[in-house]
């Protein structure tokens, strides 16, 4: 590990102590030195005010419909390289731990009429939501159950498809509400 040169601080009583300027341009490799890089520079994220998470994204991301109303309910229709590829639903919960607040879950439903498992997004960071409103959706190709053996006994579970990167298209109220009927979904599906 390359460490700056140390400089000298006249202390109390005119005594030299060194100080260490923290390591110079490295990421920490073990524990003792996140510790260190931690301590010397303040935090171990390169933005200091802790508005961008690991990533590089904004940690507070403000929804184009603030309220989340036009969200509950909502249906987008999913499609790659110009073809339809299916439609993701959208419920508006609420979460009442550690606080109230909003909680979307959204199901990606194919158009064979599988469903994947459900996933969710809450805010400050609403990171589900912020590829939504900009009209894209990091999501795997359709799952497969596969069956293996596990000791004695068959176990299934299923194998998520490729990752793809999907463009949507929200569809609006009255062709979102037929949507939602013609794909038969409820609570149970969220």
């Amino acid at each position: 590990m390359k460490v700056r040169a140390s400089t000298g601080v006249l202390g109390a009583g005119g005594v030299l102590a060194a100080q260490s300027q923290g390591p110079a341009n490295t990421k920490p490799r073990s524990m003792a030195d996140m510790l260190s890089y931690a301590h010397h520079n303040g935090d171990m994220t390169p933005n200091r005010d802790r508005s961008l998470d690991a990533d590089g994204q904004p940690r507070i991301y403000e929804p184009a419909d603030p309220s989340l109303r036009s969200y509950d309910r909502a249906v987008w229709a999913l499609s790659a390289d110009g073809e339809p590829q299916g439609h993701v639903a959208c419920v508006v919960l609420e979460m009442a731990w550690p606080r109230r607040i909003p909680w979307l879950w959204f199901v990606v439903v194919w158009p064979d009429g599988r469903r994947e498992l459900p996933f969710e997004d809450y805010g400050p960071g609403w990171y589900a939501l912020r590829e939504i409103d900009a009209g894209v959706l990091d999501q795997h190709l359709p799952s497969v159950t596969v069956e293996q053996r596990f000791l004695w006994r068959r176990v299934s579970a299923d194998k998520p498809g490729a990752p793809r990167r999907f463009a949507l298209e929200k569809l609006s109220g009255e062709v979102a509400a037929r949507r939602w009927d013609e794909l038969a979904l409820g609570n149970g599906d969220f």
